[in-house]
């Protein structure tokens, strides 16, 4: 996990309880932001106490940092792997035994998201702010280089990918990828379906809008997904009600949604 002090924030200038402003994050000891591990053994009802490994997997001298926001995964060969700002953290091991080391990703997003997509390679989908998204692939030694996927026209925001499967005796492999899919609104969340090994181009998938959440205020900006039990797909996705204009007295909820994939595939621009 990403950790600031409490006098301290991305810009500065925001205030604080007792009236003080913030100070900008900064590349000093204090000022920067610090990197966390924690562990747990019992699927989440407890943690580790968490541990301080900034120095070991944060490039030195960094002020700003960020890990995620996209899910971690864990490969068919058994390791971990987080995105995080300008590099990938790998977990290698056995579970409560791992050693954790980073791999730096020349020109990567500010906020990462990967998958290791049906071909067996790691795929980067990261946030970028030229208007469309900015992915790579590689493997846990060696990346390739980072590019605007035309295909993927991004606000400058976070997305969310994620392996539905791999491809079997039922059907085609399936790489999900949400965002919102416009270059100036985070109200445009869409979500599409990849049939290529590669995950190289997605369909035009299917607008969260055709199912509007009542009562939720304005849907879209950041999401996270995961396959469900029952086959189906649970996001995440951020709301906002503008109460004044997306300043700090704005209320914000998150939105639990659940779909399957004819949901995806049945939209009306499909």
């Amino acid at each position: 996990m990403s950790w600031n002090g409490a006098k301290y924030s991305q810009v500065g200038g925001m205030t604080l309880p007792d009236g003080t402003k913030t100070k900008s994050i900064d590349s000093t000891w204090e000022g920067r932001r610090h990197l966390y591990l924690s562990q747990s053994n019992d699927d989440g009802a407890t943690w580790s106490k968490p541990v301080d490994v900034t120095n070991k997997l944060t490039p030195a001298n960094r002020a700003w940092d960020a890990v995620g926001p996209g899910n971690g995964i864990k490969l068919t060969t058994g390791e971990l792997v987080v995105p995080a700002q300008g590099r990938n953290l790998i977990g290698r091991g056995p579970s409560g035994n791992r050693t954790w080391t980073m791999q730096v990703l020349s020109g990567a997003g500010s906020e990462g998201t990967i998958a290791q997509t049906p071909d067996g390679k790691l795929y980067r989908n990261d946030r970028f702010s030229g208007g469309y998204r900015k992915v790579a692939r590689g493997t846990l030694t060696s990346f390739g280089s980072f590019a605007q996927d035309g295909g993927l026209p991004d606000p400058g925001c976070q997305g969310s990918v994620l392996l539905y499967n791999r491809a079997d005796s039922k059907g085609p492999a399936r790489t999900i990828f949400m965002n919102s899919a416009s270059k100036t609104s985070r109200r445009a969340m869409r979500v599409r379906i990849s049939y290529d090994s590669n995950a190289a181009k997605y369909n035009f998938g299917r607008e969260l809008a055709n199912a509007v959440v009542s009562g939720a205020g304005n849907e879209g900006g950041y999401s996270s997904m995961t396959k469900t039990a029952d086959f189906k797909i649970g996001a995440l996705v951020e709301n906002d009600f503008y109460n004044d204009k997306g300043g700090e007295k704005s209320y914000r909820s998150i939105t639990w949604r659940r779909f399957n994939l004819s949901w995806i595939l049945n939209g009306p621009r499909n």
